[in-house]
């Protein structure tokens, strides 16, 4: 096996050696970046040895596999690498990569395979007791030393006196030449913090070299999609006709990527453990005075509580306020990144003045919303969509309904651009369409189909042909749902009495601690009800009652902490994180070890061997 799979394994090994054990003692700050390539294009970090080898042991334990395991991993390692001298147990290990232009020119110009640049950065007491594990090893006349080490045969060299460089690239090591740390940490912004201070793993990402790959290849990119869309597009006249204003939005998203990845200064992903669960996050960080930098420049404010939804089982639960944000340089970044009239293809110009009415109407971003999926037993799709907004209730309806008419005018007009009297699909919007029971107006936007495929897909989801979007108000704000007119109801009540709900109002104080301070947007998803709306699906699936079956074994307890997702910006920066709690990880686990087993898959049940309940103890 190479040098570079090894460090490859290495890597996957870190992140799942990561997931399920409790935290321990703090890792060093990373003196690592010091000696990080100044022309790397990523980095894997794992902050210390010690703390990574006391994970592998305490992981094993949580799952009934400590016998697996030597009592001390890390020694058990220095010993069968040979590496029992001056090793830094409690310092940072890097693998570092570069030259990925190169990999990324030849994959997509289908030329023969080109391997990256990888260097392992080793830390180390002194450099000199540590090259002492290869005394009598051969000295080049480059400086290199050729030694054997984790059943490989690699060159070495001290850099300074804590760390040691490893590879296998006689050139790349030779030209290999150190970064100031600043060029990390400050690329990298306040958004990263978290992550390359508290993180167990680390991954920094250079966004100059996805930049230069995005912007030299676009074109080519550009077309092999476009090839893709046209083969598509030969086998149905109504996507034949949708072939400009599909190659146009095409356009438009990849000049959207580009400018994302020309401001991007830092990109970052970050693994934390804590007694509490398990966290991941990616960051990124943008230009200084750039308009991405602006829109999140602003100070967040905290959430407010789950209080204005119904009473009822729930899949999912988000609440976020936009507000947080800068929102008039975000609209205007959409009108700039639109492409000029004159690209537009003739049958798009109707959407592109629709599109650009909706953009002049949107102030939602003013109010904050909370939202729920509710668990249908049925497998139904409804949800419930609430802004608290009383004494502007009105005020925000009237902007959500001059929203909808060119809403339903894009929709149809992009659906429908061959030009008869039914597309694949139709939108339309009705005012005042019906009297509800607590709400002072209500629209509704349908979306229907008459095509068989369409329309059976609308069934199985929402028993109906078509969906019926509602949207209400009345004196203490406006709410949007998908569900029917009794789910409306109850919303609108849930609405008026503002009441939080105690099982919300417990579950959010026990998760909330654990995620970012700093966030504009939240959201739970609760795995047992998501699991059982999953299995209800797919009973009406042609072919789906075995994964249903599947999905039933789990039976994971009702009362199993949700998982978090967040969105946050912190000082011109954004990052998405996750949280899963430690209770939800071990009962998943188990159960898939379990529903493992029960498919004939433990290999510890196979015969002669122990079962995989009674591990065979190492030796």
């Amino acid at each position: 096996m190479g040098f570079r799979k090894v460090l490859t394994h290495c890597c996957v090994a870190a992140l799942l050696l990561t997931t399920g054990f409790v935290h321990t003692a703090s890792a060093k700050p990373l003196t690592v970046l010091s000696q990080i390539h100044e022309d790397a294009d990523a980095v894997v970090i794992v902050p210390s040895l010690r703390q990574l080898s006391d994970k592998m042991t305490l992981i094993a334990n949580e799952l009934g596999m400590g016998a697996q395991l030597p009592p001390d991993p890390l020694l058990m390692f220095q010993m069968m690498s040979g590496l029992s001298q001056g090793l830094d147990k409690d310092g940072n290990i890097a693998i570092v990569i570069w030259n990925l232009q190169a990999v990324m020119d030849a994959a997509i110009n289908d030329q023969p395979a080109v391997e990256p640049d990888v260097a392992l950065l080793i830390p180390v007491t002194k450099a000199q007791d540590f090259m002492a594990n290869f005394a009598g090893s051969e000295v080049l006349d480059n400086g290199l030393t050729r030694v054997g080490a984790m059943g490989q045969s690699l060159l070495v060299k001290p850099l300074g006196d804590q760390y040691i460089l490893a590879g296998q690239n006689q050139n790349s090591l030779l030209k290999y030449k150190a970064a100031n740390a600043d060029q990390w940490t400050v690329s990298q912004g306040k958004v990263a913090a978290d992550y390359t201070g508290k993180s167990d793993l680390v991954l920094l990402i250079n966004p100059k070299s996805l930049a230069n790959v995005f912007n030299k290849n676009m074109d080519m990119l550009l077309d092999d999609i476009k090839k893709n869309m046209d083969q598509a597009q030969e086998t149905s006249e109504k996507l034949e006709a949708m072939g400009p204003i599909l190659d146009y939005y095409l356009k438009l998203m990849f000049k959207a990527t580009g400018a994302l990845l020309n401001d991007t200064t830092g990109i970052a992903v970050g693994l934390t453990i804590s007694k509490a669960g398990i966290s991941t996050g990616l960051s990124m960080q943008f230009k200084q005075g750039s308009t991405l930098n602006q829109i999140l420049a602003m100070s967040p404010k905290s959430l407010g509580q789950f209080d204005s939804l119904p009473d009822l089982p729930w899949i999912s639960l988000a609440y976020a306020d936009a507000s947080q944000l800068d929102n008039e340089k975000l609209i205007n970044l959409s009108k700039e990144l639109i492409l000029q009239d004159a690209m537009v293809p003739e049958k798009a110009q109707q959407i592109l003045t629709a599109f650009n009415k909706i953009i002049e109407n949107y102030k939602l971003y003013n109010y904050s919303y909370q939202q729920m999926q509710v668990a249908n037993p049925a497998g139904q799709t409804q949800m419930v969509t609430a802004f608290p907004c009383p004494g502007e209730s009105k005020e925000v309806f009237n902007q959500v309904r001059q929203m909808m008419e060119p809403v339903a005018e894009i929709f149809s007009a992009f659906m429908n651009l061959k030009g008869d009297e039914k597309g694949l699909m139709n939108m339309s919007f009705k005012q005042d369409a019906v009297q509800i029971k607590g709400g002072t107006q209500t629209d509704i936007l349908t979306l229907s189909s008459d095509d068989e495929i369409f329309a059976k897909a609308f069934m199985q989801s929402l028993g109906s042909s078509k969906i019926d979007i509602y949207t209400s108000y009345n004196d203490a704000g406006m709410v949007s749902v998908v569900g029917g007119e009794q789910l409306l109801e109850q919303s609108l009540v849930a609405l008026t009495d503002k009441k939080v709900l105690p099982a919300t109002q417990n579950m959010v104080n026990t998760m909330r601690p654990n995620l970012p301070a700093n966030r504009l947007a939240e959201v739970y998803l609760n795995l047992p009800n998501y699991i059982q709306h999953m299995q209800a699906t797919m009973l009406k699936q042609s072919g789906g009652a075995q994964v249903a079956m599947m999905m039933g074994m789990l039976q994971l307890p009702t009362d199993l902490p949700p998982v978090a997702g967040t969105v946050s910006n912190i000082d011109g920066g954004v990052r998405i994180d996750s949280f899963t709690p430690m209770q939800t990880i071990t009962v998943i686990t188990q159960k898939g070890m379990v529903l493992g087993q029960m498919m004939g898959g433990a290999p510890g049940n196979a015969p002669g061997n122990a079962p995989a309940s009674e591990p065979a103890p190492f030796n």
